[in-house]
This record gives structure tokens, sequence and C-alpha cells, in this order.
């Protein structure tokens, strides 16, 4: 089953997570809201099906799979702030966060 994916966090990580799935025939929108943090290349030249995006809520809206690929001590904000108010109900949400909450250890 092809999917709408968007992958939120343009790092290394997500970069990585965002070329395989689109390697695998989804169409993937890579999205991080910070300048200059979405990456031109990353191992070379990027799947046909991915494409770069700076304004998360409206990668979002066209989303069924959301995989969040922040550091963990965003996630609370992110979701608060982007998935909550953006994502479709109906689209899965995939945690691939590193690391733990400083201030809570969760």
């Amino acid at each position: 089953m092809k999917r709408r994916v968007c992958v939120l966090g343009a790092g290394a990580w997500g970069a990585a997570l965002a070329i395989r799935l689109a390697a695998n025939g989804h169409m993937v929108t890579l999205s991080d809201p910070r300048p200059g943090v979405v990456p031109k290349e990353l191992f070379g030249p990027f799947p046909t099906s991915l494409h770069l995006h700076t304004q998360p809520p409206a990668a979002l809206a066209a989303a069924d799979l959301c995989v969040v690929a922040c550091p963990s001590p965003h996630l609370r904000a992110i979701s608060r702030a982007l998935l909550a108010p953006h994502l479709p109900p109906a689209a899965l949400v995939v945690s691939a966060c590193k690391g733990l909450e400083e201030a809570t250890l969760l």
C-alpha cells in the first residue's frame, strides 16, 4: 500500500528515513520549520517521489502517515503545535525520536 508520508525533522535521521520511504514507492514530504535545515541532497540525489517542504502544517494536511524524527525533548511541543491541529484524524503517527526528556526522563 503506497502512502502519502510526511517526515517531520530534516536532520540526517529524518532525511535518511524519508529517502528510504520514497525509495520504497511512497509519496514523501520531508518537512522542517527551521530555515535552511532541509537538505538539498543526502547520500546522493533524492528520489523523485521525495519533496522538500518548509511549512509543516501544509505538509501534514495531505499525509496519511507522519513519521516524527525530532529529538525527544521536542516531541511534546511538536505534537501540540503541529500534529494535533494539522494532521488528518485518520492519519497514523510513527515516532522515530531518539533520546529522553531531560526534566522528566520520559
